[in-house]
């Protein structure tokens, strides 16, 4: 911070603020480098957790070209017989994929394809799943597209052990639900029923089982949770939301640092088993005995 970014953008800058973009590891966030950022109007931006692959620009751009520069320099020293390369040797590989990965075409192409610059957000949320959009306004139901034709007899799934696919399921409830509504149940259907109640008290069954082993792990994270420390539970956990101040945050992170460094400081106890202290002798009993 001191000896590269700020020297090398200040002047650049010209008094107007700074955006440095961190990925929020608790290694690279103190209380001083929050002070500093506040003192000398630089933004601090920490990217989502457990997100790099996304939004950080060497992962997008910048590694995997140099991880396959890197590898077609050592597959020269493996296909010459050697097995394994001295460090003098990886370091001589590593400067001549540096050179072919590290261009300025990769760089940008980084900082595009994580949306940092230019600006846009979409380029990584659209890489997510979405929702299917509805369409405005009422939905209009065709009545004739409710009837279902040709339905197969509710015997071809009574040797079923369940039914697994929800189409499947839909079917036989369509099946049971026109021969309710005609007043009259078969053979075939009694047995269909009783073989469903069946189905359903197992599924009841699993359900409690499931629910009971979320309490457990809730339990047990909440209790991880709590023994927890550190800066990454300062910068995670915010109860005012997922924004925080960086006057809020150096506050934390300082308070955080000084109790750890009263901890440091403690005097610790010397390794081994303490001695056992002689007892004291009473002289006035002994000069009773000698008498």
């Amino acid at each position: 911070m001191r000896k590269i970014f700020d020297p090398a953008t200040k002047d650049k800058a010209n008094g107007e603020y700074r955006l440095l973009i961190c990925d929020g590891h608790d290694s690279h966030i103190s209380a001083a480098l929050v002070y500093h950022c506040i003192e000398n109007k630089i933004i601090l931006a920490l990217l989502v957790p457990h997100s790099s692959h996304l939004t950080q620009p060497l992962d997008v751009g910048m590694f995997s070209p140099l991880e396959k520069a890197l590898s077609r320099y050592i597959q020269q020293y493996f296909a010459s017989g050697i097995h394994r390369l001295e460090k003098a040797e990886w370091a001589e590989c590593y400067a001549c994929g540096r050179v072919q990965a590290l261009t300025s075409a990769n760089i940008n192409a980084g900082r595009k394809a994580s949306g940092i610059f230019p600006c846009k957000p979409s380029q990584v949320l659209r890489t997510f799943e979405t929702a299917v959009d509805l369409p405005a306004g009422p939905m209009t139901i065709n009545e004739s597209s409710l009837a279902i034709p040709n339905l197969p007899s509710i015997s071809n799934y009574l040797s079923l052990e369940s039914p697994e696919k929800p189409a499947m399921l839909r079917t036989i409830n369509a099946h049971l639900h026109s021969q309710l509504r005609d007043g009259h149940l078969d053979t075939p259907t009694r047995k269909f029923i009783s073989k469903i109640n069946q189905e359903h008290e197992t599924v009841l069954a699993e359900n409690l089982l499931l629910k009971r082993q979320m309490q457990d792990i809730t339990k047990i994270l909440g209790s991880r949770r709590e023994r927890k420390v550190g800066k990454q539970l300062i910068i995670e956990s915010n109860d005012s939301g997922p924004m925080i101040s960086a006057i809020e945050m150096w506050e934390k992170l300082d308070t955080h640092e000084k109790a750890l460094q009263q901890k440091k400081d403690k005097p610790k106890r010397k390794p081994g088993r303490p001695r056992k202290q002689p007892v004291p002798i009473d002289k006035s009993d002994e000069e009773v005995d000698s008498d």
